[in-house]
């Protein structure tokens, strides 16, 4: 094992997207053709038994208490790719930015929900279309204008900045920003 005193920088990695197997709230869960589009196109199967996996939006709420909890220092997100030509099949790319919750709007997922047996609403930033990102990417400074919003978004709901981005199936479809 490694002692904590020299991990001097915690990643946190995550999709474009969201998606999970089991059961559980999932705020962002989408029981339509977006889901499917994006299960579809993300390829979201169990390696293993090839079920479909549950899929939505980003929650960059949840992300936010993640950096807390799990003392998350930088992101890489991947599936920016994907993302983008769902946005340009559905004409849109939703964010959480926030819940409603008993009421009224918060920014964390709150813990209480075994006891109300009430789920957080989520509410979204919309941005409209989506993207494509060119074979030849390779610096931040080159990414279609809507995937450096979408990025900008995530980094200020959750309060953590994005390091390395994802915009491929292959190991070089890698962005790395340098002055993050």
């Amino acid at each position: 094992g490694i002692g904590p005193k020299y991990v001097k920088n915690n990643y946190g990695v995550i999709k474009a997207y969201c998606s999970r197997v089991g059961e559980g709230p999932f705020n962002t869960e989408l029981f339509d053709e977006v889901g499917n589009l994006i299960r579809e196109l993300g390829h979201e199967y169990g390696t293993t038994t090839g079920r479909p996996r549950r899929c939505g939006w980003m929650d960059a709420v949840i992300l936010r208490s993640a950096k807390y909890t799990c003392g998350i220092d930088y992101l890489c997100i991947n599936h920016l790719d994907t993302l983008g030509e769902i946005g340009e099949k559905v004409g849109e790319v939703k964010i959480c930015t926030e819940y409603i919750y008993q009421n009224h709007i918060i920014q964390h997922f709150p813990d209480d929900i075994g006891l109300t047996g009430e789920v957080p609403t989520p509410c979204y930033h919309t941005i409209p279309g989506g993207w494509k990102i060119d074979k030849s990417c390779s610096e931040y400074k080159d990414l279609p204008q809507k995937a450096k919003e979408f990025i900008r978004i995530v980094e200020n709901v959750s309060g953590i900045p994005v390091k390395y981005i994802g915009i491929g199936p292959a190991n070089d479809d890698l962005i790395v920003r340098k002055n993050v």
